[in-house]
């Protein structure tokens, strides 16, 4: 009688394959694996690129643990890639973990830097987009410990990383340096017109007009963003989300320095594109809403926010985890401009839903939205006369946005200077003196560090916390 062991000769095939060289040959059957997922992806099929790519990783560790030295850097890719499918389901502690896995191999082989200095700066990006802003920081200036002099894109893709950390911390100056040198770098880099690099180059010149504007230097700004436009304007048939994003970044800058009429141009412009995704579609369309509020056009607004919330429902039906956190932006903006504010109550209350169950997943990101959701909705509240429930509504968010400011004083200091204010007032107007006043120095003291650099929105906030505290003392 023959008994079969499924498990030993399985380990004994492999062994004798790798002993003849058919380590290579598995190898490039995962790599192969790895290339399917990123189609699935490229067609919008998240969930079978997700799978597709687990098996490859799962794979390719398998062949490393045998002792294939070769597999290595392929693991590397495999992990990065699954991190970055793993971000946009919004399972960001599985993505940084993916990530982590792929500094540890890179590290195995000092002679393979390259392979390290990628996996540190994905490694820093997922850590970002986790709320894990300091050790974001920590690992993109690893990845930048070697000086590189020469031209590269994976050392112009770690200063832009790096140049997103320090922002994100309070260092805008040293910020605007590093993200100086990642546009001229991706500027040399995309001279040969690789669509690739151009790609990059445009992402660079968005994030430094950011940086820019950070800085104060507005006109500056508005330059690189309108760079972008045009750059993205040549990939707009291959890449039209991209140039809608680049569209609605520009408007933002424009907003900013108060050329509304020339910030809704380009937000409708982005919203009517030709071509735009599902997901593209509805940010352009979100965007163009918040636009149309800004300038009081509120009818309108309501219509483009409702059909960005349209088109974000079916997405959210089809993937939770992956459109849930800007579902309930969107539906959070929408219980905002709606005029009566018993109709705008269910859209906020949903938005607030929407981000508790966010919190469980990643405290660290949802803290600043359910905050801001709760802001919103405690204004609505307020329109109802339902005054007790305004100020709980407030005293939470106030709550949520201490911890977040704990962890990211930069990120959320004007978010949490507008919340104070919002909710001493609602103490004073309640005639809970007490209360507001032990609050009210505080106030001033997050208004006026919330003001630095931010002329002139900050100095006006700055303003009505003195005013209070005037009342109140």
């Amino acid at each position: 009688m023959t008994v079969d062991f499924p498990g030993v000769a399985t380990g004994w095939i492999r062994r004798l394959r790798l002993a003849t060289g058919d380590g290579a040959g598995l190898t490039q059957r995962a790599l192969a694996a790895v290339d399917d997922a990123k189609r699935a992806h490229d067609r919008g099929d998240r969930a079978t690129a997700q799978r597709i790519g687990e098996a490859a990783v799962a794979e390719l560790r398998s062949l490393v643990a045998s002792g294939v030295r070769g597999a290595e850097p392929g693991l590397v890719r495999a992990l990065l890639t699954q991190a970055e499918y793993l971000r946009e389901m919004s399972r960001h502690a599985e993505a940084v973990a993916a990530a982590e896995e792929a500094v540890t191999v890179a590290r195995a082989d000092p002679a393979r830097t390259g392979s390290l200095v990628l996996a540190l700066s994905s490694l820093a990006n997922q850590l970002l987009v986790a709320g894990h802003v300091r050790e974001g920081l920590a690992a993109a200036r690893e990845a930048l410990a070697d000086d590189i002099v020469q031209p590269d894109a994976v050392l112009a893709w770690v200063l832009v990383t790096l140049a997103n950390a320090l922002a994100q911390v309070g260092e805008p100056e040293e910020a605007l340096a590093q993200s100086e040198r990642a546009v001229g770098m991706w500027r040399v880099l995309a001279a040969g017109a690789d669509r690739k690099s151009l790609f990059q180059f445009g992402q660079a010149l968005n994030n430094h007009a950011n940086r820019l504007y950070a800085a104060g230097r507005w006109a500056d700004a508005i330059e690189f963003s309108a760079e972008s436009v045009a750059l993205f304007r040549r990939l707009a048939e291959k890449l039209p989300d991209k140039l809608g994003t680049a569209l609605t970044n520009y408007a933002i800058v424009l907003s900013r320095m108060g050329r509304e009429e020339e910030a809704l141009a380009a937000a409708a412009e982005a919203a009517s594109l030709d071509g735009l995704s599902p997901a593209g579609r509805a940010a352009a369309l979100r965007a163009y809403g918040g636009r149309l509020a800004i300038l009081g056009r509120m009818t309108e607004a309501v219509t483009a926010t409702t059909d960005a919330v349209g088109w974000y429902r079916q997405m959210l039906e089809q993937d939770r985890d992956a459109f849930r956190a800007v579902f309930a932006e969107a539906v959070s903006d929408l219980g905002g401009q709606i005029e009566d504010p018993a109709e705008a109550l269910p859209h906020l209350l949903e938005a607030v839903a929407l981000r508790r169950e966010l919190l469980r997943v990643n405290r660290a990101v949802a803290l600043p939205g359910l905050a801001q959701s709760l802001a919103v909705l405690a204004w609505r509240l307020d329109e109802l006369d339902r005054f007790d429930e305004a100020i709980d509504a407030t005293a939470e968010a106030l709550v949520l946005i201490r911890e977040a400011a704990a962890a990211n004083r930069a990120g959320t200091v004007v978010k949490f200077s507008f919340i104070l204010r919002d909710h001493v007032a609602r103490l004073e107007n309640a005639g809970r003196l007490d209360e507001a006043r032990a609050l009210v120095a505080e106030t001033v003291e997050v208004s006026r560090e919330a003001a630095e650099g931010r002329e002139p929105a900050g100095s006006r906030g700055l303003d009505l916390a003195l005013e209070l505290q005037a009342r109140l003392e």
